[in-house]
């Protein structure tokens, strides 16, 4: 029995022992939750400030939104016969808003499903010239390995095509005068 006492004591003297460890420790996060309801105390505050204000329920743009100066006017795909198989040949058309003639392009467009989720890209050949205030359809390569040509069974020909967003994606241009745009256009 003395010795089951000498034990319980032990332990009950080795945990009183330990708590100064925790002391700084609980005294740490008593500072912290008195400083992050300091910090909520201040928010409160300025949303109920804002709140009291009429502001406009649009946001408002900082810079006013210039339209696309190289847009896509349309895109379609056609059955073409290569070798022994039948494949999807994608033609896109694009307009040139630009004062300029287009000398060159750097620019994808990405088709999505109406969740956004991106079906397939397609590369705007390079070297596609666009007279100022022109448009030209770009059919692109015939190989395979440019991306435009579909199987018969690519999900692309499987949707229909109202619920397929075609977005033209802008990284860089260079006009006949060797001067360069870059921006993206989305």
């Amino acid at each position: 029995m003395k010795i089951l006492s000498l034990a319980l004591l032990l332990i009950v003297a080795n945990s009183y022992a330990a708590e100064p460890e925790w002391e700084p420790r609980i005294a740490k996060l008593e500072q912290d939750m008195q400083h992050l309801q300091e910090q909520l105390e201040v928010l409160s505050n300025m949303v109920n400030l804002l709140s009291k204000q009429s502001l406009p329920l649009t946001p408002v743009p900082l810079l006013p939104v210039e339209p696309p100066k190289l847009v896509l006017k349309s895109w379609s795909y056609h059955p073409e016969a290569i070798k022994f198989n039948t494949y999807y040949a994608m033609d896109i058309e694009l307009y040139n808003a630009f004062s300029k003639g287009i000398k060159e392009v750097d620019a994808t467009i990405e088709f999505r499903n109406l969740l956004g989720g991106l079906i397939y890209s397609v590369p705007v050949t390079t070297n596609t010239t666009i007279p100022a205030g022109a448009s030209i359809t770009d059919r692109g390569g015939r190989d395979y390995d440019n991306k435009r040509l579909l199987a018969e069974n690519h999900q692309l020909r499987k949707m229909k095509r109202e619920d397929i967003n075609a977005e033209l994606i802008v990284r860089k241009i260079v006009f006949d005068d060797n001067s360069v745009y870059s921006h993206t256009l989305r």
